[in-house]
């Protein structure tokens, strides 16, 4: 049974490398092609090298499982072709082995080579029982050519490594390869499922936030052309629909800045004077809201950030304290200088968050104002601060208000080469 036991032995090692292939090929960024064409001159390989000398010239082999499977399923046919000739010249010679290998290797490879497109076509059963029949249809070419040419040879060895181990070799990784492209599908499928489902949910949430404020803006435009208003209602509706406007504007913004990033540019930013003009821009939502602006500057911070993506953090961080806060409150902004970092410190006394809704921070479409907010700035407010290579701390509790920290490296540029500013001048009226 010595034939019987190469066999053994060349299937243990080819399963062994295709289940390692497995692993390569999912870590590995190589074209599917590529992988799969130096699998096969590997077990190619292993197979020459196993191989049992039956005669002086004639050698058997498990060449034919990759041979079959790398045709049928890759079609890779002249790789397949020059390697089962190359390896058999460098392992034999050249015998009468190598010059029936290469007159039969091409005859095969055409014939596999024309029922690849059938073959593939098939149900994921039919093909391992079609590999398995055509493996067994080899075998039967291999012990009639051995009867034709009288070559002497231990019949039931021979018989059951051809038909038993042979066959069973090529079914077991023929179910390998059908596992791992059912794996591959499913992976596609799910991927594809979730990107459909994020399109149709972002579509709904864009649609949902930019039509709320463009009813608004369309149901003011509609007072203003049924009536008559006053200079001071008009002035009151114009300002309305402006605000309505820039809502929707901000809506688009946070949406283009998270699907299209741009390549990341920093300046040198003054902290105070960055925070201190969205102050600005925030006082009338404060107003509104009955909420008092308590600031800390004490000393000129200096940090190499995105000037643009501080500012839409930070409005985006104020607005929503002042917005947690609707039966009015105090927001407390502090800049502290904490050896090497900057911290900015947000608090508000609002209506806070519970541990859960502090956790989901930052998570897509999560907000904490319900059918009101898209979750979008948040996660724009992570996204960012993480691209300046900050950090940001949440602390909340429900019915007492938040604490955003945020962290900044401080910059040691010269003062030479900063303009300084009058912290005195940075007082909000």
């Amino acid at each position: 049974m010595e034939i019987t036991l190469h066999y053994i032995a060349s299937l243990s090692i080819l399963v062994i490398l295709q289940l390692l292939g497995l692993v390569w090929f999912n870590k590995n960024k190589m074209p599917a092609r590529i992988i799969y064409g130096i699998y096969l001159a590997s077990i190619i390989s292993i197979c020459f090298a196993f191989s049992y000398p039956l005669e002086q010239e004639i050698n058997l082999s498990l060449t034919s499982i990759p041979f079959i499977l790398g045709i049928l399923y890759s079609r890779l046919v002249p790789l397949l072709v020059f390697t089962t000739i190359v390896l058999h010249a460098i392992f034999f010679g050249f015998d009468l082995g190598f010059w029936l290998a290469c007159i039969s290797t091409p005859f095969y490879a055409i014939i596999l080579w024309k029922i690849s497109p059938w073959f593939l076509a098939q149900t994921s059963n039919k093909r391992i029982q079609i590999l398995v029949q055509t493996s067994l249809c080899l075998s039967i070419v291999k012990i009639a050519f051995l009867e034709l040419f009288h070559i002497d040879y231990p019949i039931l060895d021979v018989v059951f490594a051809e038909f038993f181990i042979q066959s069973l070799g090529i079914g077991m990784l023929a179910f390998f390869t059908e596992e791992v492209n059912k794996s591959i599908q499913l992976k596609n499928y799910l991927l594809e499922t979730k990107k459909n489902d994020a399109i149709e949910q972002m579509g709904a949430t864009i649609s949902h936030e930019i039509r709320n404020p463009l009813t608004a803006a369309i149901g003011f435009v509609q007072l203003l052309q049924a009536q008559s208003p006053s200079t001071e209602k008009q002035s009151q509706y114009l300002s309305i629909i402006r605000s309505e406007l820039k809502s929707a504007e901000r809506v688009v913004e946070n949406y283009l800045a998270l699907a299209k990033p741009e390549e990341e540019t920093f300046q040198t930013i003054h902290v105070e004077l960055q925070l201190y003009n969205v102050l600005k821009l925030l006082i009338p939502s404060a107003q509104r809201n009955k909420v008092y602006i308590k600031q800390h500057f004490s000393e000129s911070h200096i940090i190499q950030a995105n000037q643009q993506k501080f500012h839409q953090c930070f409005i985006n961080l104020i607005k929503n304290a002042i917005e947690s806060m609707p039966n009015g409150g105090t927001l407390c902004l502090k800049v502290i200088n904490d050896q090497q970092y900057v911290r900015i410190i947000i608090e508000d006394d609002g209506i806070g968050m519970t541990p859960e809704q502090v956790s989901k921070l930052g998570e897509p479409y999560f907000s904490t104002k319900g059918d009101k907010g898209t979750g979008l700035g948040m996660l724009v407010v992570f996204n960012f601060i993480k691209e300046m290579n900050g950090t940001i701390h949440v602390e909340s509790e429900f019915g007492k208000g938040t604490i955003f920290e945020i962290w900044f490296e401080s910059s040691i540029t010269p003062t030479n080469e900063i303009e300084i500013i009058d912290l005195k001048d940075l007082v909000l009226s």
